[in-house]
Parts: structure tokens; sequence; C-alpha cells
């Protein structure tokens, strides 16, 4: 096995162990967020938190300051009227908070989640100390194993693309099927790892299907 082999085989074994791990302890919570944009004054639209079993913790909608941006609408489906009666973030942050705490965050693309968590709370002057978080994406190219070009880093890959490569059904960026779209992607990162393994990618078997 050549130097860049031996690379990704052992990252391709320390992601699956991550992950083994990951379902072995029940204090973390997996996270997804739909929002009103990527900029610093976004808001959280729509928020759910699974436990390690894929269970719900938290789901709700909720009403931003501020109208969502058709351009957001477009993304994830969640229009003005669907929030107008739900409840702000100032209301929902008690039990929230209740919920992760004492918990690891794990997402994909885990430091936005964060950053919303942390920019909706302190937009509303609120305290709250998120706890650790670890980052599912990075988990993911570590063990999908596609190097970089001229790098020995790996290439982080899209949700939409992680999913296809391990034949989950997801068809929508609302925060509930997104959540456990990410949950299944976890899954499979057990559930795979003792499929053929060639050129550092993990082979994949069977499918999973994501409700909407």
């Amino acid at each position: 096995m050549s130097g860049d082999e031996n690379n990704r085989h052992s990252a391709y074994e320390a992601a699956v162990a991550w992950a083994q791990s990951l379902l072995c302890h029940c204090d973390w919570a997996m996270l997804a967020t739909a929002t009103t944009g990527l900029h610093r004054s976004a808001e959280i639209v729509e928020l759910v938190a699974l436990n390690h079993l894929g269970e719900t913790l938290f789901e709700t909608l909720v009403r931003p300051k501020r109208a969502i941006p058709a351009e957001a609408v477009a993304i994830h489906g969640i229009t003005n009227e669907m929030v107008r009666h739900a409840p702000p973030f100032p209301e929902i942050a008690p039990a929230l908070f209740g919920a992760l705490e004492h918990r690891r965050i794990i997402g994909y693309n885990v430091a936005f989640e964060a950053r919303m968590l942390r920019q909706c709370a302190e937009q509303h002057e609120l305290l709250f100390e998120i706890g650790s978080t670890e980052c599912l994406m990075a988990a993911y190219a570590r063990f999908w194993g596609e190097c970089q070009a001229n790098s020995k880093a790996f290439r982080r890959q899209t949700l939409k693309d992680a999913c296809e490569q391990q034949r989950i059904v997801w068809h929508t960026h609302r925060a509930g099927p997104k959540c456990r779209a990410e949950f299944a992607l976890l899954t499979s990162m057990v559930t795979t790892s003792s499929t053929y393994y060639l050129s550092g990618r993990a082979s994949h078997v069977g499918s999973f299907a994501v409700a909407v």
C-alpha cells in the first residue's frame, strides 16, 4: 500500500470509529436549521435536533423578526405565511437550550449551525453557552476519501452528493428531512464500513429513505 493509500485508509478507519463511537453514546444531538440566509443578520426559521437514536429532541418553525427573503424561500420552501403563527426565538430558547444542554452538537457543516444558534441568541440578548461541536461533513470527507488536487486533504462533499453516494433519498432543504438525512448518513458510515474498500472509498449497499 502506497503512502497516499495508507493515508486514505487510516482516515477512513478513523471516520468509521468516530461514527461508531457516536452511535454508542447518548451525550450528543444532531442539529439542522433552515434560515433566512447566510449573512450575519440571518435568522433561524426552522430547527430540528435528534438524539443518538435518531429520535426527535426538538422540532419547530420559528418566526423571524424580518421577512424571509424570496431567495431563501426558494431553497427551503418555508414561506412567511408558514411562520406567521410560529413562536419567535426567545419563546423556544428555554426548551431548546434545555434539550441541548450537556450535549455535543453534531451537524453537516456544524460551524454554520452553531453560528446561527449564537447569532439568534445574541440578536435577542439571550445567554447561551454552546457545547463542543463535531462536524459530520469533515468526518464524511475522511470516510469517502476523495483527495483534493495537489493536496493530502480530503475534499468535502455537499450533503446532496454524500446522500447520493450512500443512496439516501433526500429531496428538501427543510430542517427535519435534512437532519434525518444527516443521521442516516452517519449511520451509513457504520453499516457500510465492512463493505469492499477501494482506493479509500467505501462502496454503498442498500438505501435509506428520508421522509419529507
